[in-house]
């Protein structure tokens, strides 16, 4: 198994840096990785740029696919929306119900649909005295 990864190893990061960052609850790269420039602006005295800087480097160390909130904005901006039916409620909901929203439950419902056909079919054959 490999050696976990310090907060020594992100680039940008030394041992004055390293123990700022302890001192406010940042011990791990994955903390730095998620934790906002400006949260580490204000409890350090790391400067803005600074903190930016090897919160990008730990991103790039953790490997995980990051995506800032101006680019699922953008996203959502262009998603279909289903009307509820009410007008208010669609004014409410800005627009309606995103129809990503659906695509969750979409495989439950069937399974559930499913399942009450079945149950209605039994009870009633049932009930019939047929079986």
């Amino acid at each position: 198994m490999a050696e976990p990864i310090s907060l020594k190893d992100v680039p940008g990061v030394g041992p004055a840096t390293a123990s700022k960052l302890r001192q406010v609850g940042i011990t791990t790269i994955e903390a730095l990785a998620v934790t906002p420039v400006r949260e580490i602006n204000d409890k350090t005295d790391i400067g803005f740029e600074k903190a930016l800087q090897i919160i990008l480097e730990a991103r790039k160390l953790v490997q995980a696919d990051w995506t800032t909130a101006k680019e699922l904005w953008e996203k959502r901006k262009g998603m279909l929306r289903c009307s509820t039916g009410s007008q208010k409620l669609d004014t409410l909901l800005g627009g309606g119900i995103e129809t990503q929203a659906f695509m969750g439950y979409v495989k439950s419902i069937s399974l559930i649909t499913e399942t009450i056909h079945k149950t209605k079919y039994n009870w009633s054959k049932l009930l019939d005295g047929s079986q």
